[in-house]
């Protein structure tokens, strides 16, 4: 298994692709959008959120806003050459643990660990 990170545009530190809620979309029909915008996948949302985060986003008006994310997994069938984001974050497929060591956000970090031991829990049963 292996975690897709993505930088974000301004500090360039490493995240999970995310975004808004588009309205008239569920939830994780808005995360598969993000994932395609951002990273240039595509795939289908596997189950309910795995975990919950809060990120402080600065808004293009200078203004901070504490936000809630929450983190679905998905399976990935494609990866596009071209995608509406590339030019302006890095994107990189990492294992759980390179992962660990390159996410800076506690919260997300914890997720990370989390789905990890449930995905081997879920392998090692299998």
């Amino acid at each position: 298994m292996q975690i897709l990170l993505i930088t974000t545009r301004n500090t360039r530190r490493w995240i999970v692709p995310k975004g808004w809620p588009d309205e008239g979309r569920d939830p994780h029909e808005s995360a598969a959008q993000e994932a395609y915008e951002e990273a240039g996948v595509v795939g289908d949302v596997v189950g309910d959120v795995i975990g919950v985060f809060t990120h402080r986003k600065q808004l293009k008006s200078g203004q901070m806003v504490a936000c809630r994310i929450h983190v679905y997994a998905m399976e990935v069938t494609d990866v596009c050459e071209e995608w509406a984001e590339k030019s302006d974050r890095e994107a990189k497929w990492c294992s759980i643990d390179e992962a660990l060591r390159l996410v800076g956000d506690s919260g997300l970090r914890r997720i990370i660990a989390k789905f990890s031991r449930a995905t081997a829990t879920i392998h090692q049963a299998a």
